[in-house]
């Protein structure tokens, strides 16, 4: 993936103070949820361990709408695929199970 920098939307506090001004390119729909996240991550300047596990829970949660979103176009079995062996025992017994 030469040529591609990936920059987090969240950096930490030091990086996010220095570069308030920072604009990832998001579709429209998604920049005001953006800009009310970055808000509320900084208003906890004074406070870096709060920041950082804000800034976790808010990392997580953005990571399971893009995987929630992602399963939802990906068919079951390309996803099963994806999985390691002893993970796809797991898909077997699950109430989500597919014919692997």
């Amino acid at each position: 993936m030469e040529g591609i920098k990936l920059t987090p939307l969240f950096d930490g506090l030091q990086a996010m103070l220095k570069n308030e001004d920072y604009q990832p390119k998001l579709n429209k729909a998604f920049q005001q949820d953006y800009e009310h996240a970055k808000h509320f991550l900084l208003s906890y300047r004074g406070s870096v361990d709060t920041f950082n596990s804000y800034r976790r829970d808010i990392e997580r949660f953005l990571q399971y709408l893009v995987y929630d979103e992602f399963s939802r176009v990906e068919p079951q079995h390309r996803l099963a695929q994806l999985l390691p062996d002893n993970d796809k025992k797991f898909l077997e017994n699950s109430p989500l199970s597919y014919k692997l």
